[in-house]
């Protein structure tokens, strides 16, 4: 729905999606509320690299999307590791691929032609933080290193995992929820998925489990 409405600036109605009417109606309200245009989500997106992407209202988890190469040889093809997941996908010099990704600590993302690697990016997955954050902008995966520079976050996570707010004292309350995303499916069935509000926080607590010790991520001001 997301790429959708990027490509037409109309949001769908919900039997031409396949999807129920809450979750196009959901979908709706974000981008009437947000004054997010298909156009402004399809300029973001133009670019010749590999992005991870998540659409909250697809349903089916984030996902690859392979890029056109207009210069690209037949040879040449796309590898995708990851926890379990090794694909080779040909190359495009006329349309975008999309790959649904399993949950892994990690995806690595080669362009090779024949043999030889000509470039590879490695994105960071479900590792020691046990979550994903992606911006509600355009629905890019968001690294972890640089901190989260965002006022608001779309959150990804096993549903054991817990989150927290660190406030500026480095006290950890309950973070607040702007918005409960819908439930996922297929590869991504069990883990949730919310919008949540980063602004005035220091960082963001995240631990798997009551067992395990939270992993704090650092939220650097948006003008940083």
């Amino acid at each position: 729905m997301f790429r959708e409405y990027a490509r037409s600036g109309v949001v769908s109605k919900p039997v031409d999606l396949g999807l129920p009417a809450y979750v196009v109606n959901e979908f709706r309200k974000f981008v009437q509320r947000e004054h997010v245009s298909g156009e402004s989500i399809a300029k973001r997106q133009t670019g010749p690299k590999a992005v991870i992407q998540l659409d909250p209202w697809g349903g089916s988890g984030p996902t690859l999307t392979l890029p056109i190469l207009n210069a690209a040889e037949d040879v040449w093809a796309w590898r995708l590791q990851g926890d379990g997941q090794f694909e080779r996908f040909p190359v495009s010099r006329f349309m975008e691929r999309e790959v649904p990704l399993r949950a892994a600590r990690g995806w690595t993302v080669s362009l090779i032609d024949g043999l030889e690697t000509k470039s590879e990016v490695a994105f960071e997955g479900l590792g020691e933080l046990s979550a994903l954050f992606f911006d509600p902008k355009d629905g890019r995966l968001i690294s972890p290193a640089g901190g989260l520079r965002l006022e608001r976050a779309w959150v990804l996570l096993p549903g054991d995992a817990k989150i927290e707010a660190v406030a500026a004292d480095g006290s950890q309350a309950p973070i607040g929820i702007t918005e409960e995303l819908p439930e996922l499916g297929q590869a991504w069935s069990g883990y949730r998925q919310m919008e949540v509000s980063l602004h005035g926080l220091r960082a963001v607590a995240i631990r798997a489990d009551d067992q395990k010790p939270w992993s704090r991520l650092v939220v650097r001001s948006v003008s940083e």
